[in-house]
């Protein structure tokens, strides 16, 4: 079900996405899917799957690969963003990164261009773009190096 791999694909996409490419993290896409639909519903089209069913799946699929990638962080994106925690929340995936910043000097110029460029990431990505249109969807939080939040945003739609 190529939706279903997506999903998972969509976890490696969204770890590169805006932080350069540093990390690679390690993940079984195949060994996620396999393990929350069954195979003969593998192959089935979304379109032909109830909302309820894609949420179920797609959160499996997000909690199997967030718990792959929680095994590996810290994981250094680029020379100021480490991404510090992954997890999910039904069809939802949660990033938490770490910025090597102040708060205090991580002005709103900086905040409009870090949102401006995840959501423009996201949605470029086919792969993002396919599991937010089954209904996924994608949290970030970024922190400064005291643990002060700098910014969130909950990317639903494209």
């Amino acid at each position: 079900m190529s939706f279903l791999i997506a999903s998972g694909a969509a976890v490696l996409a969204l770890t590169m996405q805006a932080h350069g490419t540093y990390a690679e993290p390690q993940t079984d896409s195949d060994a996620a899917v396999d393990e929350c639909v069954a195979e003969d519903r593998q192959n089935v089209p979304a379109d032909q799957l109830s909302k309820a069913d894609l949420a179920t799946m797609i959160g499996c699929i997000f909690r199997a690969t967030s718990d792959q990638i929680s095994s590996q962080l810290p994981m250094k994106m680029d020379a100021s963003t480490t991404l510090v925690a992954i997890s999910s929340t039904g069809p939802r995936l949660n990033y938490t990164y770490l910025v090597d910043v102040n708060a205090r000097d991580f002005g709103p110029q900086q905040v409009a261009t870090l949102a401006e460029s995840t959501r423009l990431s996201v949605c470029q990505s086919s792969d993002m773009a396919d599991t937010i249109s089954m209904g996924g969807s994608f949290f970030y939080r970024w922190v400064d190096k005291s643990g002060t939040a700098l910014h969130s945003m909950l990317i639903e739609s494209c």
